[in-house]
């Protein structure tokens, strides 16, 4: 569509193409030389003045989501007044979620009565015994595989504890949970092993927790979207992602692309159903259930308030599953 190639100083090129509604591949090849350096993209059309191309209308391929290739971590965010020891964040709802590049607490939207859980995977070169450390004020501990390694927890200044475990060459599930009470705040994670002199752990080997179901050394060519979901993807339509089709079970989702609602029809027999709305990362969005009876039945969800992007919807109806995926 554009070629602004070559060596020049700073300018700026068009093209135009037609466009149905949608998503649509995108890329775009730099190189500098010598001297200045710079980049920007824009875009215009119809309803939309020309402007810089926002992130929120720019998307990860699949095959990024697929290889777990993204570094990072994803963290939830908590708050109250009456923290002394991480809490169980599974019994608390999050005041916000996201991703960071590390353990950093200054995604908190306050310098006190705070927690945060830090979720992800590790890569470990090779087989051997590693050493995890956490340094905190106030409390912290760490998990490998599920596995508490460190325990830091309580109210205290900043100290360091640690803790060691012997893991194979691959990915490994990190969690940090960590709460500051009032006072000095800090979080360090470090690590050592075969190789590896103590360091702070490096954003490069910490990746985004794309799947919950991922075994240690899972390879990465089997990970994709569906597994953050738990469904077998024997079924090749689900594997495809087709979506408005019945799968497994006899549902439908529309309309797609949704806007402000998704509206599900279930037919067949009478049962127990669950629904779940997921989002690229893996995060529920919506979760509901019931017991339907023979027949069609129909359940609506609100989405006005969620963001635009990818996401999954998965139904469970007496022991079978499906999944549709759905675009905003």
């Amino acid at each position: 569509v554009i070629n602004n190639d070559g060596p020049h100083g700073m300018q700026e090129i068009s093209g135009t193409i037609g466009l149905k509604a949608g998503m649509h591949a995108i890329s775009v090849g730099y190189f500098n030389q010598t001297g200045g350096e710079g980049l920007q993209v824009s875009y215009a059309g119809p309803g939309v003045s020309k402007q810089l191309i926002p992130s929120s209308a720019l998307y990860i391929t699949n095959n990024l989501l697929q290889s777990n290739t993204v570094n990072g971590l994803n963290y939830q965010y908590f708050e109250a007044s009456d923290y002394s020891l991480v809490p169980n964040f599974s019994q608390s709802t999050p005041v916000k979620t996201g991703t960071v590049t590390n353990f950093d607490i200054s995604v908190a939207n306050r310098p006190q009565e705070f927690a945060i859980n830090f979720t992800g995977n590790i890569k470990v070169p090779s087989d051997g015994q590693y050493t995890f450390y956490t340094s905190s004020d106030d409390g912290s501990n760490l998990y490998i595989d599920g596995v508490q390694i460190v325990n830091n927890d309580g109210l205290h200044g900043m100290q360091q504890n640690s803790g060691t475990v012997k893991l194979q060459a691959g990915m490994h599930s990190i969690s940090v949970g960590y709460f500051n009470q009032t006072g000095d705040k800090g979080l360090q994670v470090s690590y050592a092993g075969p190789g590896i002199a103590k360091q702070l752990i490096p954003t490069s080997v910490l990746y985004l927790n794309f799947t919950q179901l991922r075994t240690a050394n899972a390879s990465a060519a089997a990970i994709n979207p569906f597994s953050v979901i738990g469904l077998d993807t024997t079924n090749e339509r689900v594997a495809n992602g087709l979506d408005n089709t019945e799968l497994q079970v006899g549902v439908k989702a529309y309309p797609n692309p949704f806007t402000n609602s998704i509206l599900i029809d279930m037919s067949g027999a009478a049962g127990n159903y669950n629904l779940l709305l997921v989002d690229a990362l893996g995060r529920t969005i919506w979760k509901g259930s019931g017991n339907k009876g023979a027949g069609l039945y129909q359940q609506s969800i609100n989405t006005s308030s969620i963001q635009r992007g990818i996401y999954f919807l998965r139904v469970i109806q007496n022991n079978k599953s499906a999944v549709i995926k759905l675009l905003k």
